[in-house]
């Protein structure tokens, strides 16, 4: 098979975004990629911007190999199964697609961590994602894609793979009923982690930024107070909202190393950090371990999500309990990719989706 299906008997060529390198993405017409074996064909309708993406996209990767089709934030129709394949998706099903692919059999695979797999391929990074109308979801990822409930739009369903996301970073630091909660950056994922924050039972949600218009969204989405980092001193600011006392968990939910610094600082006695966003190639952060150390603080981080996960993420998303219309602020066809990249590196937009159908 070397072209896309149109519903009506006919095949076309299709379009699809591809990365070259730093800051080169082009929108081309290619045969839709044929699948072998037990592969899956997706038509994609929706495909959001990661902060992975847009990191590929100003310094490169090391994960990704040019050319690439990026995207792993997805939502599409099934459109082509192995006639064999009695388990996992169906023909005409909308899925999401959990990107983080594990090989099923080693330690971390079978210990029920498969975005920490040895073996890991990441659909958008390591293969072709979702910035095409048509993508591959190889056979070892069938159990990947999870079915989408009626009445949540495709653009508003690719949300789930981020928040997925940030479901598995509170995870790793247990936000309790009555918690005090620190979360550094007041983007998307900020805003997510804010949210879950709230339907965890944290009484008091402090949200940092320096860009004031997103202290306002975090300030609608649960933030009981807001610290724009322009004029407000984070770390005396929350200790003095905390008491004295600190934060019990600080979430740091932006590529700097400063503010992973502050993290440490502004942290409770016996409290929680989650390094969250991962930092730009070549950058490292210097920590004064003594406040590790005599604060015992448990410091930890979290990459990607377990399928697991992202079932319970697109369910929050149906079910309303996330407001996804404040978290999606602007969709763009595929022929503006290029845009939509610009206004997701300027930070003027909360998430970003490209809409391919």
């Amino acid at each position: 098979m070397s072209r896309a299906w149109r519903g009506c008997e006919e095949w076309s060529d299709v379009k699809a975004a591809v990365y070259y390198g730093v800051r080169d993405i082009r929108v081309e017409e290619q045969p839709v990629p044929a699948i072998e074996g037990d592969d899956i064909l997706l038509e994609v309708e929706a495909c959001a911007i990661c902060g992975t993406d847009v990191r590929t996209f100003l310094n490169g990767s090391s994960t990704v190999t040019p050319p690439r089709v990026l995207g792993h934030e997805v939502c599409g129709i099934v459109r082509e199964i192995s006639a064999g394949m009695n388990d996992g998706p169906r023909v005409g099903d909308r899925v999401i697609v959990a990107p983080a692919v594990g090989c099923g059999y080693c330690r971390d695979c079978q210990s029920g961590a498969p975005n920490m797999c040895e073996r890991l391929r990441t659909l958008g990074l390591d293969c072709d994602g979702g910035f095409a109308e048509y993508m591959v979801v190889p056979a070892r990822a069938r159990f990947n894609l999870i079915k989408v409930p009626e009445g949540l739009a495709p653009e508003h369903a690719t949300l789930a793979e981020p928040l997925a996301c940030c479901i598995n970073g509170q995870d790793q630091v247990g936000i309790r009923l009555g918690d005090s909660v620190v979360v550094i950056g007041a983007g998307p994922i900020g805003c997510m982690h804010t949210l879950l924050a709230r339907l965890r039972g944290a009484l008091k949600v402090v949200v940092i930024d320096k860009v004031r218009d997103r202290l306002g969204v975090a300030k609608e989405l649960g933030a009981t107070e807001v610290l724009c980092s322009e004029s407000d001193e984070p770390v005396s600011s929350v200790l003095e909202i905390t008491g004295g006392a600190g934060a019990d968990v600080v979430i740091v939910a932006c590529p700097s190393s400063e503010a992973q610094g502050q993290a440490l600082q502004m942290c409770a006695r016996r409290g929680r950090v989650l390094l969250f966003g991962g930092l730009p190639p070549g950058k490292t952060a210097s920590l004064d371990t003594n406040l590790i150390h005599y604060k015992q603080i448990h410091v930890t981080g979290s990459h990607a999500s377990t399928v697991l996960q992202n079932r319970l993420s697109v369910q929050l998303l149906a079910s309303r309990v996330i407001p996804s219309e404040k978290l999606l602020t602007r969709v763009e066809p595929l022929d503006r990719i290029r845009e939509a990249f610009d206004a997701a590196v300027s930070a003027t937009e909360m998430k970003i989706a490209v809409k391919l159908h």
